[in-house]
């Protein structure tokens, strides 16, 4: 039974640092969450793996910080420029470890200039999700988070 429980872990850590490698491929990816009734969506780039789950960076001052902590649910998608496109329906929620923020750091390093100095970001992990993963033909391709 353990050793299954190991193949499953190292099955979803493979998955996350495919789906990870391809959004950062993508360039840019959408991350749409709920304000209320109305959905918001902003292009994003900061993405890594770290113990396997994916991470995401955030500004606690931006609005999608407290739309996360009230609904967990977002949804991301992005073209790759092979010309597919990826779309993860998923959970997100704040991960406090330092682990995580400082290998956000690592990955994210040129971008960060100015979040890292005043220290406002906060680090949010995919809980749990499913991504689909459509090439141009239109074969689709499944992948649990």
């Amino acid at each position: 039974r353990r050793q299954r429980q190991m193949c499953i872990r190292d099955s979803y850590m493979a998955a996350a640092e495919r789906i990870a490698e391809y959004l950062k491929q993508c360039g840019v990816f959408y991350l749409a969450t709920l304000d209320g009734i109305w959905p918001r969506l902003r292009p994003m780039n900061n993405v890594c793996v770290c113990g396997g789950v994916i991470h995401f960076l955030f500004n606690k001052d931006d609005e999608i910080y407290g739309q996360l902590l009230l609904n967990d649910r977002a949804e991301i998608c992005a073209t790759h420029p092979d010309q597919s496109n990826i779309c993860i329906s998923c959970k997100l929620r704040e991960d406090k470890g330092e682990e995580p923020r400082r290998a956000m750091l690592r990955s994210c390093e040129e971008s960060l200039d100015g979040i890292r100095k005043d220290g406002r970001y906060t680090v949010f992990r995919l809980a749990s999700g499913n991504a689909v993963i459509t090439d141009f033909t239109g074969k689709t391709e499944e992948i649990e988070l």
